[in-house]
């Protein structure tokens, strides 16, 4: 919020308890995938690389630490350097509309996760904590990657803005 507490400690958390389905006693099938998004230390990697289109994605944590993923577009008027100067302080409205990903995992676990992809600028960040140094967020550490699909088609989209630094003269 804008006191910088998290949700979560407001209450914004809740147990989900998953039951089997009363009528089938074989495990549910995982859903067919197209693109694999693998997670290391501290990177992304695609296979096959993004492309337009309604995609379902695997993430795969092969690295040694917990990972997520989070997958933005930017908004029209930002840029990667944006993105991640909002990121150190996280005021005022983000550069991007968040579009899918996955929560952390730990070593060795998958997820998966549906996204509509067209023309435009995303962004892939990990907001972890590095377990080796101090906590220090996995996207200051390089895990972050930008991926650009086609050209951006012009729309009556809001251009955005950043928040001017009441520091610096008008």
């Amino acid at each position: 919020d804008s006191n910088q507490v998290p949700h979560a400690s407001r209450g914004m958390l809740r147990e989900l308890a998953v039951v089997p389905n009363a009528d089938s006693t074989a495990p549910m099938a995982e859903p067919n995938s197209d693109v694999t998004l693998a997670l290391t230390e501290f990177a992304f990697t695609p296979s096959p690389q993004f492309a337009m289109g309604h995609h379902i994605v695997r993430v795969e944590n092969d690295g040694t630490q917990p990972h997520s993923a989070l997958l933005v577009r930017l908004a029209a008027g930002a840029t990667f350097d944006s993105v991640m100067k909002w990121g150190t302080k996280m005021t005022g409205p983000a550069p991007f509309q968040p579009i899918g990903g996955v929560t952390t995992m730990a070593p060795g676990e998958h997820a998966f996760f549906a996204v509509d992809l067209t023309p435009g600028t995303y962004v892939l960040l990990c907001f972890e904590g590095d377990t080796h140094d101090h906590g220090k967020p996995h996207r200051l550490k390089g895990m972050e990657k930008q991926v650009t699909l086609g050209r951006p088609k012009h729309t009556n989209e809001p251009t955005w803005t950043p928040p001017r630094d009441p520091r610096e003269p008008r």
